[in-house]
């Protein structure tokens, strides 16, 4: 330090040197002022393009999540799903909207510097990256060219649509999409046409009960009895289940819970399946769990934690299975079941959209 001191004391006595000192000290912070002052006015520009861009092929009434709020306020549906807590903006909205974008399917989704990830499996299958703006998605041409069609159909039941819906793939829609047009069909009486679509919503969603029964019933109908014989099971099995979806805050659902009956002994395990719709792969980890209690009285008296990174696929959902161990020295008498996703020691993660609960009821056993 000192040696330092010394030599600048010397340099400074210099007159060259205190001119090349002064114009620095001058000419940093102009420079530095200068580049501050015009970096907001391109970083705007930029995104008047962004915007302009967007509005050019899009409708008002298209849906859109736009966390940054560069385009969102030129449409109708957008804030009451879409808006985010990102770099400092606050909203009194959900932090994660997969499940939204899920279920509202958005025409336009941007990405840029947000938690949704281009990679997640229904950012891929649904939706397709702008060919100017890397960080700005669009709803596949397919997709919605073949729900539009299917909208007007439902909407209008005009019979010259058939041929276009005939050649779609129900692989390619959403569960929601498939399970309509079966529907219809089965209303129409049009059972060979419903077996089909209604198989495929059960492939995305086996646990669906509405589709089980017109399936099982289009069967009968078109004479497959053997067929029918074979599913019944299932479909008895199905009438054993508390059926949900129960959805949580972060989108995340418990869509149906299986014990196998209703009376069970001390001592004794509860065979138990889950099934769940997890949004986010990528969100899951070792700390969540799925997490299922049993209460009487208001007080907590057994449960089981399932952990979420041991989920397989079953469908478009997953499943997994476990024993609940009932204790020995235990109160006879019924039991309120609770389902909740949480992080255990700790206390419970979410909570069920729209209502101030943490957990969601799910019926009552009794303990001999």
């Amino acid at each position: 330090c000192l040696l330092g001191a010394n030599s600048l004391k010397k340099m400074i006595m210099k007159k060259e040197i205190r001119y090349i000192l002064l114009i620095a000290f001058v000419f940093y912070p102009f420079i530095h002022v200068t580049h501050s002052a015009f970096k907001p006015v391109e970083l705007r520009k930029r995104n008047l393009k962004r915007i302009q861009y967007v509005l050019e092929t899009t409708d008002p009434n298209d849906i859109v999540y736009d966390p940054y709020l560069l385009f969102n306020v030129f449409f109708k549906n957008d804030v009451d799903f879409y808006w985010m807590i990102n770099g400092g903006l606050k909203t009194g909205y959900l932090p994660n909207a997969y499940y939204y974008i899920k279920t509202k399917k958005p025409k336009v989704i941007a990405l840029y510097d947000t938690r949704i990830d281009p990679k997640n499996p229904l950012i891929q299958k649904f939706y397709s990256e702008s060919q100017k703006y890397r960080t700005i998605y669009y709803l596949s041409h397919k997709y919605l060219i073949n729900t539009i069609i299917i909208r007007y159909w439902l909407k209008s039941h005009n019979n010259d649509c058939l041929p276009l819906i005939d050649t779609m793939s129900p692989s390619s829609l959403d569960f929601d999409a498939v399970k309509k047009v079966g529907e219809r069909f089965y209303l129409d009486k049009d059972y060979r046409r419903a077996i089909y679509w209604l198989r495929h919503a059960l492939m995305k969603k086996p646990i669906d009960r509405i589709c089980a029964k017109e399936y099982f019933h289009a069967l009968i109908s078109e004479g497959l009895e053997e067929k029918a014989e074979t599913f019944k099971k299932n479909l008895e099995q199905l009438n054993q289940m508390t059926i949900g979806p129960f959805v949580f805050e972060k989108g995340d659902s418990l869509e149906a819970i299986d014990f196998g009956r209703s009376t069970f002994k001390k001592g004794k395990t509860i065979a138990t399946e889950l099934y769940l719709n997890i949004l986010d792969r990528s969100d899951i980890n070792l700390a969540h769990t799925a997490f299922i209690s049993f209460e009487k009285d208001g007080n907590f008296y057994f449960g089981k934690d399932f952990p979420l990174n041991r989920v397989v696929r079953f469908g478009e959902i997953y499943k997994t299975k476990g024993v609940i161990q009932v204790p020995q020295k235990l109160p006879s008498g019924k039991y309120d079941a609770y389902f909740t996703f949480r992080i255990p020691l700790t206390d419970y993660r979410y909570k069920i959209m729209g209502s101030s609960k943490r957990k969601q009821f799910l019926g009552s056993v009794k303990i001999e």
